[in-house]
């Protein structure tokens, strides 16, 4: 009996550390051209949690499908990243709760669609702060002008999209 449930705990073992392994999560490819820069705040008061935000990252097809690329993960300092100009991206930022014995414990996010211009800078403020998240996304033309502050876009407004 004892053999028995040595080998069902060992079973067990493997097939979560199997499912840990295949998560889907991939780091988000480096792109030559950086026209967006990240900058995150998280604040976590909690002794027995501590707050994490990724950025997921989807190109989007003619038919408003999305397909994952990859995942940048948010840390207190600044990234710079690359999203292709004149194409139409999801982006997803998962503010994620961890307890300080392992998994999440609770998860949200702030999802937009992003079709960057060729020249424009971007840049996302990301902060999670007394409880309460934010994303704000800031669109500046070339040159130094002033920019305008970017309206969350859900994914449903994709059929509305002009196609380039």
């Amino acid at each position: 009996m004892m053999m028995k449930s040595a080998g069902l705990a060992l079973l067990l073992f493997l097939s979560v550390m199997f499912v840990a392994g295949c998560s889907g999560v991939k780091p988000y490819p480096d792109m030559p051209s950086k026209n967006m820069h990240l900058r995150t705040r998280l604040d976590d008061r909690s002794v027995m949690t501590s707050i994490h935000a990724d950025l997921d990252i989807y190109s989007v097809d003619a038919r408003c499908e999305t397909k994952y690329i990859g995942s940048v993960e948010l840390g207190e300092r600044a990234t710079d990243i690359g999203i292709p100009p004149g194409q139409l991206s999801y982006l997803r930022f998962v503010f994620s709760s961890k307890g300080v014995l392992g998994g999440v414990s609770g998860s949200t996010s702030y999802e937009t669609l992003l079709r960057p211009r060729a020249g424009y800078e971007y840049r996302a403020d990301v902060r999670y702060v007394d409880d309460i998240y934010n994303v704000t996304l800031l669109e500046s033309p070339p040159r130094g002008k002033s920019g305008r502050e970017l309206a969350q876009r859900r994914l449903e407004t994709c059929h509305s999209e002009p196609k380039s």
